[in-house]
Parts: structure tokens; sequence; C-alpha cells
């Protein structure tokens, strides 16, 4: 699974031709996807705190020990990827909202619920994996996030007015459900 989420991201990477572009405050740059592809991987959520200016792709898959994700993963300012997914998680902190050059999210398997509202303030998100959680409506902000083109909602407990509703606000993101 792990190998089929990078081997996507690079695909939708290519696909989208990602730039070299100035993040939101002009001081934590996107990188494009030969430059992220020479980043390090952090696999240690500890390892990735304590070194938050140099982390630009966190991937936690399968740590089942993991309940929570701290508060302080809004101190990771250039994360770009972030796959913490087949955990037990069970919400998502509201500083999300300040890792504003995530592009690709990764939360499947987990037991999340909700999505905070905070996350419609990641306005570089491209690819949402949420699927196999315990999520029973999709937010009505789900229409702000514009460039999302990949969205995984399959297996949890929402309605094929979910689907529709999700289909409306995303017209341009292929939606797995």
């Amino acid at each position: 699974m792990k190998k089929t989420f990078f081997l996507l991201l690079f695909a939708v990477s290519a696909a989208f031709q990602l730039h070299a572009q100035a993040g939101a405050d002009n001081q934590h740059p996107i990188l494009n996807t030969e430059q992220l592809a020479k980043q390090h991987t952090y696999d240690n959520l500890d390892s990735a705190l304590a070194n938050p200016d140099k982390v630009y792709k966190l991937s936690v898959t399968g740590q089942k020990k993991l309940k929570v994700i701290p508060a302080e993963i809004g101190t990771l300012r250039n994360l770009q990827l972030l796959n913490i997914s087949d955990c037990k998680i069970k919400e998502l902190p509201l500083e999300i909202k300040e890792c504003k050059n995530l592009q690709v999210i990764n939360f499947s398997g987990n037991k999340i619920r909700v999505l905070p509202a905070e996350m419609r303030e990641l306005k570089q998100l491209e690819v949402l994996y949420i699927g196999h959680n315990r999520i029973l409506e999709l937010p009505s902000w789900f229409g702000t996030l514009t460039r999302l083109r990949n969205l995984d909602i399959s297996r949890n407990a929402l309605t094929p007015a979910d689907v529709s509703n999700a289909k409306r606000m995303l017209p341009k993101a292929t939606i797995t459900y």
C-alpha cells in the first residue's frame, strides 16, 4: 500500500506538473516533483517534530500505537506529503491548518468521524485519502478545496446523497467511493 501511495503521488504530481512556488507566507516554498523526491521521508513522528523545518514528507503508516496526532503537527510548515494511514487516529488536530503546503494527505484506515473545518485552509491540497474511516457526512466546506483532484471516501458510512454532493462540490476531482 505504501508503494502504491507513493506511485500515485508521483503520477498525480507529474500529471499536474507541480511548480516550485512560494508558499502562502513566502518562507516555506512548495517543492516541485523532482525536488520533493530528493527529500527524506520521515517515518517517525517524534523525529519529524524535532526537525520541523526539514520535514517535507512524513509517513507513519501502520503504527497501531498512534492514537493521537499532536497539535505540534502545525509546526511542520514545509510538509507537502502526510501519510498517517492504518493507525488508530480518531480525530485530527485543528493545527493541521498550519501545514499550508500540504498537497497529499492519506488518513485512510483510521477511526476518524469528522474532518475539522480548519482543513478548508489547506488550499494546496490535491489528493485526500480518507477511506476506511468512520465518517458519517462530508463537510460543506469541501467545495473550497479547489485544487483537489483525487478524493477517496470509500468504506465510510456515507449515503449516495453524500457521494453526489461531493461530486457536485468537486467537479474536477476523481472521487473513489
